[in-house]
């Protein structure tokens, strides 16, 4: 389906999403041929919180055209191609050459950043309008074809959009809520664990009253958790952090992949970990911490905020 991008303000407005269109966006691109038919996301790797140069720096580089800020505001940067994608392979997409066709998605945000809510809400809520528009929603083999994020067109040298899911994400623009669903936010806090083990994944408890290792229960359509561990031990020692899902029947999944952290001189640290997905009735969100062999390390206190959406 062949679209025209000077309707692509038109198209996010539409859908009721805050837009700003950035100065002669309509005449700008790097001058190669371009016929969007695809989506990539990315993270802008800036400064967590609010960035607000960001679409100034993403035009004066023709790096995409498309910036979605901290406050969920579509920012449309320029109608032509952009330089995005750079060297990278998806099933269906030549070689190298995902910037002819493929539509760049910057996103106000770092590694380990929390998602703001009005990033998500009016994310999810353009990125349907586009795949609409590009008719790319018929079914989850397109969106898996059509929407992508950088990490998955270059997994070798990319991480962005770090932690989003892709999986999920697909699923949700696929069957996306019928309206935005209030915040939900769950404290749990829990102290004094043993020390990790360095041979198997240890659960780490979050609920003191009850003992249990979940820090949520599907359903839940999306979840942002700010979780921190609390960790001492031997300067440099390091501990790894998974968080996953474990599933009814007793098998579990990677949420993402596998954190490390390394402990500094002051022998106590604490470590962040940021996570943001959906979860399906008949799974439970978890975190396991391990470390290296040959190092004793303690958790002493776990800590998170869950807000489900």
């Amino acid at each position: 389906m062949s679209v025209n991008m000077r309707d692509i303000a038109d198209v996010l407005r539409a859908a009721g999403v805050p837009v700003i269109e950035e100065g002669d966006w309509q005449h700008r691109g790097t001058g190669g041929s371009f016929d969007a038919q695809s989506i990539m996301v990315h993270h802008d790797a800036s400064p967590p919180g609010s960035s607000s140069p960001s679409a100034d720096y993403i035009i004066s580089n023709l790096l995409a055209q498309l910036w979605l800020d901290y406050y969920g505001t579509w920012h449309i940067c320029a109608a032509g191609r952009m330089n995005h994608a750079g060297k990278g392979s998806w099933p269906g997409v030549p070689t190298d050459n995902a910037n002819a066709t493929f539509i760049g998605l910057e996103c106000d945000h770092t590694t380990n950043e929390q998602w703001t809510q009005d990033q998500r809400q009016y994310g999810i809520r353009g990125l349907v309008a586009l795949a609409d528009w590009l008719g790319i929603r018929d079914s989850i083999d397109d969106l898996l074809r059509h929407l992508i994020a950088h990490k998955e067109w270059a997994p070798d040298r990319k991480v962005d959009p770090d932690p989003l899911d892709m999986d999920d994400l697909r699923a949700v623009i696929l069957n996306p809520p019928t309206e935005d669903a209030p915040v939900d936010t769950i404290q749990l806090r829990s102290d004094d664990h043993a020390p990790i083990d360095s041979t198997a994944w240890t659960a780490l408890v979050v609920d003191d009253d009850t003992g249990s290792a979940d820090l949520l229960k599907g359903p839940a359509s999306w979840f942002i958790v700010t979780f921190q561990v609390y960790a001492s031990g031997p300067a440099g020692s390091k501990l790894s952090l998974r968080p996953y899902r474990k599933h009814d029947d007793g098998t579990d999944s990677d949420l993402y992949t596998i954190r490390d952290y390394v402990l500094d001189e002051q022998d106590s640290a604490r470590f962040d970990l940021t996570m943001s997905g959906n979860l399906p009735a008949g799974q439970r969100l978890r975190v396991s911490a391990k470390v290296a062999a040959g190092t004793a390390v303690s958790v002493t206190a776990v800590r998170a905020q869950v807000a489900t959406f």
